[in-house]
């Protein structure tokens, strides 16, 4: 039973080297462009749009989103979107203040 034991590890570990890594994704202007409308829809029609979920949407890193011009105006509305719908949910009381500056403050506490 050992050897059999050895032989799975040994198999997940030639599996684990033989993942192939990626080259990191060059984005043209246009894909870029592209990107940035993509962002805008989102925005729009989303009531409260989360950017790390638009990053996953698109298949990219969250941190793509700053290292380009080209995305900054859509990423700035999309963020200041966020903000204000989250304000209006704590000044209504249906968001707890505290959970509006928090890393989690997308949660809605419940109603009682």
């Amino acid at each position: 039973m050992d050897s059999e034991e050895n032989t799975c590890h040994v198999r997940h570990k030639e599996h684990k080297s033989m993942s192939k890594v990626g080259r990191p994704v060059k984005y043209t202007h246009s894909k870029l462009i592209e990107i940035s409308k993509a962002m805008e829809e989102y925005t729009d029609s989303t009531d409260i749009p989360i950017l790390l979920e638009f990053a996953y949407q698109q298949h990219m890193n969250r941190q793509e989103f700053y290292k380009h011009d080209e995305l900054r105006d859509s990423k700035e509305r999309l963020i200041n979107k966020k903000e204000a719908q989250l304000e209006k949910l704590a000044l209504t009381n249906v968001l707890s203040p505290v959970a509006k500056h928090s890393k989690y403050s997308y949660l809605i506490k419940k109603a009682i």
